[in-house]
């Protein structure tokens, strides 16, 4: 990724916290960590 991309990503992050979107979890989530998983090896 070139360094406007990487900017990009990091606003998208910080906004998705702001609105809610994401949020950090506190324990481990099996159905979460499959899913992101299973697209990491779509890609």
């Amino acid at each position: 990724m070139d360094n406007k991309r990487i900017k990009q990503a990091e606003n998208n992050f910080i906004n998705y916290i702001r609105d809610n979107k994401i949020k950090k979890i506190d324990k481990f989530n099996e159905l979460i960590y499959n899913t992101y998983l299973r697209n990491a090896r779509e890609v």
